[in-house]
């Protein structure tokens, strides 16, 4: 059930959005049924989101931002093609990223998804640390790289787990399968093969708005695998979604 906090906040101020996006599936799925993607395309989202990366209103002279209702729906479209997990890179502090709460709030509770925060820094504020409590602490994880692990932790509230971001050589095949089953999504809104190749061309898919990701996930001719890791920095797979729930799942074992 949604908090008191979440309809006061977010609701209140856009009223009609969940039940817009409620109709809208199911006005597609009921009159084009066949066009019902599969749910077993996508299982992981990673979002790299700067302080520029959420945006109301463009900038003059470069393309726009993607707003709230863009990311939403990057949410949207990887929950019907199977995605259980989010992970949101934040590459700015979180209290320069205020529409980072409505999108994990959205994946969580609209989509059951357990949701992971990439932090570049163990500092948080008393905001953040609000809106960390106002997430489900069972589908809640920080990630942030090894040498702040001990200081987030003393500073993570309640039962919040975290999680090292930083992948050893062990973690990372010679051939990288991860991408088959992974969205991966730029500040500006473009999709590339995974976070390894963020900015490269020769694993851009386009803009979001461009094709159904559908089409893109199960396009052949896209590079869905990294066929030669050894060739990329080792730091640039610190993050990666699929590998962080490899770390969770031995945590929660042990």
């Amino acid at each position: 059930m949604r908090s008191k906090d979440y309809w006061e906040k977010d609701i209140l101020r856009r009223p009609f959005d969940l039940a817009r996006r409620v109709l809208d599936t199911l006005s597609h799925v009921f009159h084009n049924p066949a066009a019902t993607p599969s749910t077993d395309t996508v299982k992981y989202i990673w979002l790299h989101i700067d302080k520029d990366g959420i945006s109301q209103g463009a900038v003059p002279g470069e393309s726009k931002p993607l707003d709230l209702d863009a990311w939403l729906n990057v949410i949207d479209e990887s929950s019907a093609l199977g995605a259980e997990w989010l992970l949101i890179h934040a590459k700015s502090p979180l209290t320069e990223l205020p529409d980072v709460w409505p999108i994990c709030r959205w994946a969580q509770e609209l989509h059951d998804m357990r949701v992971a925060l990439h932090l570049e820094s163990p500092d948080l504020s008393p905001a953040d640390i609000e809106n960390i409590e106002g997430l489900d602490a069972r589908k809640t994880i920080l990630v942030i790289d090894r040498k702040e692990l001990e200081t987030l932790q003393s500073r993570a509230p309640g039962e919040i787990r975290v999680v090292e971001a930083n992948i050893g050589p062990d973690d990372r095949p010679l051939l990288c399968t991860n991408p088959e089953k992974l969205t991966c999504v730029a500040p500006d809104g473009a999709l590339f093969c995974c976070g390894l190749h963020l900015g490269d061309e020769r694993y851009a898919f386009g803009e979001l708005d461009a094709r159904p990701l559908k089409d893109i996930m199960q396009d052949d001719t896209l590079p869905h695998t990294v066929p030669d890791t050894s060739r990329y920095p080792l730091h640039a797979c610190d993050g990666c979604p699929p590998l962080m729930a490899k770390h969770l799942a031995e945590m929660t074992s042990n």
